[in-house]
């Protein structure tokens, strides 16, 4: 691929126009769904005229419920799938809710850099790579299983953007009856990214991005909203920017175009989001596999082991939702979406390494893409049974994806992490893609979500039914390999106790279901795919609220078929249980005037149970370490005003990456830091922000991906930016 050339900026002008066009011309509509009935609607986002009917104040047009926690990193609500938006403190679930206003502090350029802070979350793809990966209470999340607006099929296959995102909600645990079956089948917890809408305030915002090593980008944002009540609102996002970064060899640029439109009138509500982006990366980051015991030192973070990649993502997505009032208390709605994505890649993965860092290692073409359409349509209705007051939901939604996919090899060459080679070539490319799998997925769901003793008790109990119509075929041929249509019924139950206005205990069993695994190509008998996998999840908790502290603690136990590839035959097969079992403190706020907190412990025991002729029953699960520790901080400079100084630090235990224990790689510890200044220019508001992400430049094997893959952790990175409100 040609060297990618690099600027320092765009044209305002010539952004709006090339963002603009790149917009995708077919529109397609998804759901909307309600918000807490203990909560309100904002009066920047609530019309003239309307009253909040609980559960039926809806977000999909622009609604978000009052307020963050103190310190203003944190939301007080979030989406919990078929129940809509809800405030944390009324749902028993652990969720975070990561803010606009944190995401832009932290100079967040990937899904991943916004859920970092999260002690229960860690990247399980390199830095720099092509797809966002994640594990979730010691269980993989796939790129896939990222929800837009609570809706899953209306994000890219690979990589979500997040220029255009006001909110990112992390839910901890299975939770098929709230969001239905994930693509991919993520057990461990969700990722629901929330889309920027205009406020009544207009908003013109220009943001430039230095990038170390050479990385410059443009962020352009608008909104302005119109009519007698505002009723009408509009948002446009739109980013480019092109460059070196701090791996070597590696290149990223980026052309992206999003845009919020929405309506709130007195009953009707409804809006649409489309988005285009082209992303492409120089010599992306990979994974790599041992094959001894004894895994090496790494190498230097800027280590590049595939300098001649390259990978071209191109995705189009739209979403649309509309409900309506048909009284007050009875609310309809409906929706579709769609994703396309088209991939054109040139990578590899160094296989075979040994104690001393020699691989082997072969470039291969990939060619492929993938669609999503999603439909859904429900009611929910408020009504009351003596003194107990309820919010039922009911919806009938279908995910259908189909994924193509064709590869080209090229020859394999030795190599070594210290003195890399790059592999030749294949001979030729890809020219057309062929059919690899496809999957309809149909659920019907019901809940109830039930208030009681003057509030003081909240339960939810529901339903869901899903069925799973998958097939897998021939990466040869293209032909229809193997089939399967099985359907289940997941239930869900929770409580939630109040002994105070601040304080809530809450506790939940729940499951999930998702498509069965994927044998990785590394695997003998590569690509096969196996039945769907039913997880199950108790959990206990409570939330306090201290002034501006708020402390969370939750107790786990989720039980999920386990799955690995035998070291020995190559073959990958689902053996056994996987149960992991935890406890996870978080805190967030603001406890001093100018000190605000985010962090949290998660101490994870990961263990498999049931395997094959009880070999590796007791064994710790691969990629689960002991604990992992979040600790952000920020600080206003007394006698600066204006003048804010960060710290992070990130934690990570020894893990191991094979099922028997016979491998693993070191604990790493991680420090960023950062300063950011808020000023005024000729009346204008400015924001200042300089980050330095691993400020000691500390070399480690970062985590584990499914097969026993690990990759490099990022070198140091520094990013400066400067935001002008005009």
């Amino acid at each position: 691929m040609p060297r990618q050339h690099r600027f320092a900026s765009l044209p305002v002008t010539r952004l709006v126009a090339l963002v603009v066009a790149s917009l995708p011309s077919a529109l397609v509509p998804l759901a909307a769904h309600a918000t807490d009935s203990d909560a309100v609607a904002t009066a920047d986002a609530q019309p003239e005229g309307r009253t909040p009917i609980g559960l039926a104040t809806v977000t999909v047009s622009g609604q978000r419920l009052q307020g963050t926690y103190a310190g203003g990193q944190v939301g007080r609500a979030a989406r919990v799938g078929l129940l809509g938006d809800l405030t944390l403190r009324d749902v028993p679930f652990n969720i975070t809710s990561y803010t606009a206003e944190f995401l832009e502090n932290q100079q967040a350029r990937t899904l991943a850099d916004a859920v970092q802070s999260d002690a229960s979350v860690r990247l399980t793809s390199p830095a720099g790579g092509i797809t966002d990966e994640f594990s979730i209470r010691g269980f993989p999340v796939a790129s896939p299983d990222i929800a837009f607006n609570g809706v899953y099929g209306a994000t890219p296959y690979l990589r979500t953007p997040i220029e255009a995102l006001d909110r990112v909600d992390v839910l901890k645990g299975p939770n098929a009856l709230l969001n239905g079956v994930a693509p991919s089948g993520a057990v461990g917890g969700s990722i629901n990214v929330v889309p920027k809408r205009a406020s009544n305030e207009p908003l013109t915002r220009i943001t430039e991005t230095y990038l170390s090593d050479s990385q410059f980008k443009t962020h352009l944002d608008i909104g302005r909203r119109f009519g007698e009540s505002k009723e009408f609102g509009i948002r446009f996002n739109g980013a480019y920017s092109d460059g070196d970064t701090a791996v070597d060899h590696q290149a990223r640029r980026l052309s992206l175009g999003s845009l919020g439109l929405d309506y709130r009138g007195t009953r009707l509500r409804a809006s649409l989001d489309v988005t285009r982006q082209i992303d492409t990366t120089q010599a992306p980051g990979r994974w790599v596999l041992f094959s001894t015991k004894d895994i090496p030192a790494p190498p230097s973070a800027k280590t590049n082991l595939l300098p001649d990649g390259y990978a071209n993502l191109r995705d189009s997505f739209a979403l649309a939702q509309v409900e309506y009032d048909l009284s007050d208390d009875v609310t309809a709605f409906a929706g579709f979406g769609s994703n396309d994505s088209q991939f054109d890649q040139l990578v590899g993965d160094p296989d075979s390494t040994d104690a001393r860092g020699n691989y082997k290692a072969a470039y291969y073409y990939r060619k492929g893409s993938r669609s999503n359409r999603a439909s859904n349509l429900g009611l929910q209705a408020r009504l009351r049974t003596g003194s107990v007051e309820h919010a039922l939901s009911a919806s009938i939604n279908t995910l259908v994806w189909k994924h193509w996919l064709s590869a080209s090899f090229g020859p394999s060459v030795s190599s070594n992490l210290y003195d890399v080679v790059s592999p030749p070539l294949p001979a030729s490319g890809v020219a057309v893609a062929l059919p690899r799998g496809s999957a309809t997925l149909t659920g019907t769901a019901i809940a109830d979500r039930l208030t009681f003793a003057g509030g003081r008790f909240i339960a939810i109990l529901g339903l869901r039914h899903q069925q799973i119509d998958s097939r897998a075929f021939s990466a040869a041929t293209g032909l229809q390999t193997t089939h399967y249509d099985k359907s289940a019924v997941t239930p869900a139950l929770g409580l939630v106790y109040k002994p105070a206005t601040n304080l809530s205990v809450y506790g939940n069993y729940i499951e999930g279901l998702g498509l069965g695994d994927t044998a990785p190509a590394a695997a003998a008998n590569h690509d096969e795919q196996f039945s769907p996998a039913r997880s199950k999840q108790i959990e206990a908790g409570v939330k306090w609220e201290l002034g501006g502290w708020t402390t969370t603690a939750s107790v786990f136990q989720i039980t999920r078929p386990a799955s690995g590839t035998n070291p020995a035959t190559k073959l990958f097969s689902v053996d056994g249980e996987q149960r992991n079992r935890g406890l996870e403190l978080n805190a967030f706020g603001e406890p001093a005037g100018g000190v605000r907190v985010l962090g949290g412990a998660a101490f994870t025991d990961g263990v498999l149970t049931r395997t094959a002729d009880g070999i590796n029953d007791g064994k710790t699960a691969p990629g689960v370490p002991k604990l992992q520790v979040n600790a952000g901080a920020e600080w206003d400079v007394p006698g600066a005003q204006g003048l804010t100084v960060s710290g992070r630090l990130i934690h990570t235990a020894r893990q191991y990456i094979d099922s028997g224990e016979t491998q693993s790689i070191p604990h790493w510890t991680r420090v960023d830091a950062g300063l950011r200044y808020r000023t005024t220019l000729n009346g204008y508001p400015v924001v200042l922000r300089g980050n330095v992400e691993n400020l000691f430049d500390r070399n480690y094997w970062a985590g584990q991906w499914t097969g026993g893959y690990v990759y490099q952790g990022a070198p140091r990175t520094v990013a400066l930016s400067v935001s002008f409100d005009l």
